[in-house]
């Protein structure tokens, strides 16, 4: 299959649809970076998603390997957005079988901000058993970090735990896969900018930009006349405008 090839909404689920939908949506952003790669993309079969944990099957000439995709994830504040610095993983599914940290697939696929981390299935279960205290148990998703943690107070079995990207990243077969750039998006467009404390904070980018230009280009002027008369006095308008611009720079901060 190629760029035609798209998950479909599964129709299993209906707890947690805002977190399945962007599943999906992760899903076939990355289907599209891969056929952009070369690859041809096979969806798992519904038994292969439930049982083995298998997304998809990506195939290139005589490379053939089977993905897990993980959406990005909000980290212990909800309100300060997803946070790449931290994997969430899961040991025991809400009904207390095996997590999706136990499944088949040979990679794990992380989406982050501007790229996707390809993680062996096998270092990262490894690394896991590693580095997770599992008799430790905590109270709250907050102190989850390298402890476990479950919904026991909703009836649910699972136990998931945080551990660092920085760990992930330092094993010998993981890889990165960036994301490449939407054309079609207008990324320059003004009404990224919603509110008017946005536009502000743009305003005092701007004036600052601006300033330090002319600062570059007072000082550009000063060096070719220091070329060209040769006069020693004439350094003396170096030092000031380099003990200016110090004194400008701190003024700066102020805003």
């Amino acid at each position: 299959m190629g760029r035609d090839t798209l998950v479909k909404e599964f129709k299993g689920r209906h707890d947690h649809k805002d977190y399945i939908k962007r599943g999906i949506k992760t899903e076939n952003m990355f289907i599209d970076e891969a056929v952009k790669l070369g690859y041809q993309v096979e969806v798992a079969s519904d038994s292969q998603n439930m049982s083995d944990h298998i997304d998809l099957i990506l195939t290139k000439e005589e490379i053939k390997f089977t993905v897990d995709v993980k959406a990005r994830r909000t980290g212990t504040d909800k309100s300060k957005g997803f946070d790449d610095l931290w994997i969430v993983v899961e040991f025991k599914n809400t009904m207390g079988n095996q997590g999706w940290l136990y499944g088949k697939c040979d990679y794990f696929v992380f989406e982050q901000e501007d790229k996707y981390l390809l993680v062996d299935s096998k270092e990262l279960r490894e690394l896991c058993h590693e580095v997770v205290d599992l008799n430790d148990r905590v109270n709250s998703f907050r102190n989850a970090n390298y402890k476990v943690w479950g919904r026991s107070y909703q009836n649910k079995q699972d136990l998931i735990s945080r551990i660092e990207t920085s760990k992930v990243l330092q094993l010998n077969n993981t890889f990165i896969w960036k994301k490449s750039i939407d054309f079609s998006n207008q990324v320059c467009d003004n009404s990224i900018l919603t509110t008017k404390k946005d536009n502000n904070n743009m305003s005092v980018i701007i004036h600052k930009i601006n300033y330090f230009f002319k600062l570059f280009c007072c000082n550009f002027i000063i060096n070719v006349f220091i070329l060209k008369s040769k006069c020693r006095s004439i350094y003396i308008w170096q030092i000031i405008v380099i003990y200016y611009t110090c004194y400008k720079c701190t003024k700066l901060r102020q805003y």
